[in-house]
């Protein structure tokens, strides 16, 4: 398959339905090892994003939507749960598998993500099934509760590992977009070096950085650790960067971690 194949007119870089179709394959493939039935995939913006990681890597999108919530079946197709009809839409345009709308709690503003988890998998026939959680360490306790209290005779199990070792190992697509992150954070020390001067705040150092990478396709919030200063009072220490103003003479050292779509 060439290049061409999964760039857009705009020259961004898109993930294939070849290439999430042989993710869904791997997933799979572990699933079947575990004695997995679904997993239930979930997670945030924490951590610069990182933690949004296993939905995007399903649903094949660069950015985490609002809810964030996908039934992976063993067999049949993954469900994306988005947190309203207006999010659902612009998940459609995005991502390469179905999506759902979820329903608020009756009498509140609350999304009730977890009746629509549920019934899909009573859908299913898996609810005396082993469903996978990914993960555990993000899953909002009030779901997990409401899962465990409705579907009491299913088996559920720890998932992570699977999505962790699916992810390993990149595809020639996937490293494309590895290589566009590190074009961006060489793009991002590029601004650093032409900014640094006396009288500039680390602040605005790490405003220049991650500005010239967002340029170069990164998203906004980049993980930029910087410091400054003499090397006997900095002795390699930084930090994520304050109003300290450069002298004549310092060191600048910084720590930057690019992404490019997601």
């Amino acid at each position: 398959m060439g290049r061409s194949d999964w760039r857009d007119e705009g020259d961004v870089l898109k993930f294939s339905p070849r290439e999430i179709g042989r993710r869904h394959q791997k997933i799979r493939e572990l699933m079947q090892m575990r004695g997995i039935d679904c997993l239930v995939v979930t997670g945030h913006t924490g951590t610069h994003g990182a933690e949004a990681a296993n939905v995007n890597y399903i649903a094949g999108v660069s950015q985490f939507f609002q809810g964030g919530y996908i039934n992976f079946p063993f067999s049949g197709d993954p469900v994306f749960f988005a947190a309203s009809p207006v999010m659902a839409v612009r998940v459609k345009e995005a991502s390469q598998i179905p999506v759902q709308p979820v329903a608020f709690k009756p009498g509140t503003r609350i999304r009730d993500y977890a009746t629509s988890i549920i019934d899909n998998i009573r859908k299913m026939g898996l609810e005396k099934g082993t469903i996978g959680i990914v993960s555990m360490r993000v899953l909002p306790a009030d779901v997990y509760v409401v899962l465990r209290r409705d579907l009491p005779h299913a088996d559920f199990v720890s998932a992570a590992d699977v999505l962790l070792e699916a992810r390993r190992i990149k595809s020639s697509e996937e490293m494309a977009f590895v290589r566009k992150s590190g074009e961006a954070a060489d793009r991002g020390a590029e601004a650093i070096m032409d900014a640094a001067r006396p009288g500039v705040t680390e602040e605005e150092l790490i405003a220049h950085c991650d500005m010239a990478m967002v340029k170069a396709g990164a998203p906004r919030g980049n993980f930029i650790l910087l410091g400054s200063g003499p090397w006997d009072q900095m002795r390699g220490t930084i930090g994520g960067g304050g109003q300290r103003r450069l002298r004549k003479g310092d060191l600048v050292l910084n720590e930057i971690t690019s992404c490019y779509g997601g």
